[in-house]
């Protein structure tokens, strides 16, 4: 009876290595994939806060809206460019409005929900940028053209708010040194019984 030799079978090195290569290639493109799901979902929420945080300005400023209405220099809601590194509005030291003894009248009260307003945006968005001022058209020239600049003119009370995105240290874009979000603060009309200007 004659005796055959088989082959070996099995895999040779280079299909091992191509596999390998394969697989590796395959796991980068996944690895890219999480990377850019999670800095979506943090430019998301960042948003998110963004908005919210706006929101609640925007509240504080209709409740007190003899304050907030006012075209005047002394409007405690009014900041021009305040930056993070910037110091807090207002000062400190000034009454606390809040609880049964608060004893704040309409200009304190503004200042005191603005100073603590600033301090969350601080804490809550990264590199964060604010101007709050009165401007009619904000969004003349569309959402990407928002700008840092106001017209100071009519009653529209608006804040405007940016904040560094995630962009891994690499130097910010032009349109990412802008306004992400507007809001009016508060509506076009004088509360007050002072006119317009």
């Amino acid at each position: 009876m004659a005796l055959y030799k088989r082959p070996a079978a099995g895999f040779s090195l280079i299909e091992v290595l191509v596999s390998i290569i394969v697989l590796s290639i395959g796991l980068l493109g996944v690895v890219g994939m999480l990377m850019t799901s999670v800095k979506s979902t943090t430019e998301s929420g960042l948003f998110t806060t963004a908005v919210n945080l706006m929101r609640e300005l925007s509240e504080e400023a209709r409740i007190n809206k003899n304050a907030s209405a006012k075209k005047v220099d002394g409007n405690p809601y009014l900041l021009s460019e305040l930056t993070s590194s910037d110091p807090l509005p207002w000062k400190q030291g000034g009454p606390q409005c809040v609880g049964v003894d608060a004893n704040c009248n309409e200009a304190d009260l503004a200042a005191w929900n603005l100073r603590n307003w600033v301090e969350r945006v601080r804490n809550s968005l990264p590199g964060a940028h604010v101007v709050v001022c009165f401007d009619d058209d904000p969004v003349s020239k569309g959402v990407d053209d928002f700008t840092w600049g106001c017209a100071d003119q009519g009653r529209n009370l608006v804040v405007k708010l940016g904040w560094t995105p995630h962009t891994r240290g690499a130097e910010l874009t032009n349109s990412e040194k802008l306004p992400r979000v507007v809001m009016q603060l508060a509506p076009g009309q004088a509360y007050d019984g002072s006119e317009g200007s």
